[in-house]
């Protein structure tokens, strides 16, 4: 089984962000970037090895600015897509003390 929190905590620290590990959403400087496998499925092959890993990661991402939050929701499929995890959902989610939230989710076989 392959660890892919590494994968993709390094597909996402080029961005101009503090990215993170989800856990409570403590973070310190804007803007920042968490993220958290949400789902990992293995699919075995006819000798029990696993062959593919259907995944999912979702992303939040905290931004001064919905300008912000969207460039580097951005940043974040494009550097996603090159892993091979796609954008399957987006939201905005409120805005609450200041802060822009965005919410996404990527999946993919890999």
């Amino acid at each position: 089984m392959e660890a892919f929190k590494t994968i993709v905590y390094d597909a996402l620290k080029t961005l101009n962000a503090d990215v993170s590990q989800a856990s409570s959403n403590i973070f310190n400087d804007l803007p920042a970037v968490t993220y958290m496998i949400t789902n990992n499925i293995p699919n075995y092959d006819f000798d029990k090895d696993i062959n593919l890993q259907d995944l999912e990661v979702t992303i939040d991402i905290y931004a001064n600015s919905s300008t912000d939050a969207t460039n580097l929701l951005k940043a974040a499929e494009l550097n996603l897509r090159s892993i091979d995890l796609f954008l399957n959902f987006v939201t905005d989610l409120p805005n609450t003390d200041g802060l822009y939230h965005t919410n996404a989710r990527f999946v993919g076989l890999i």
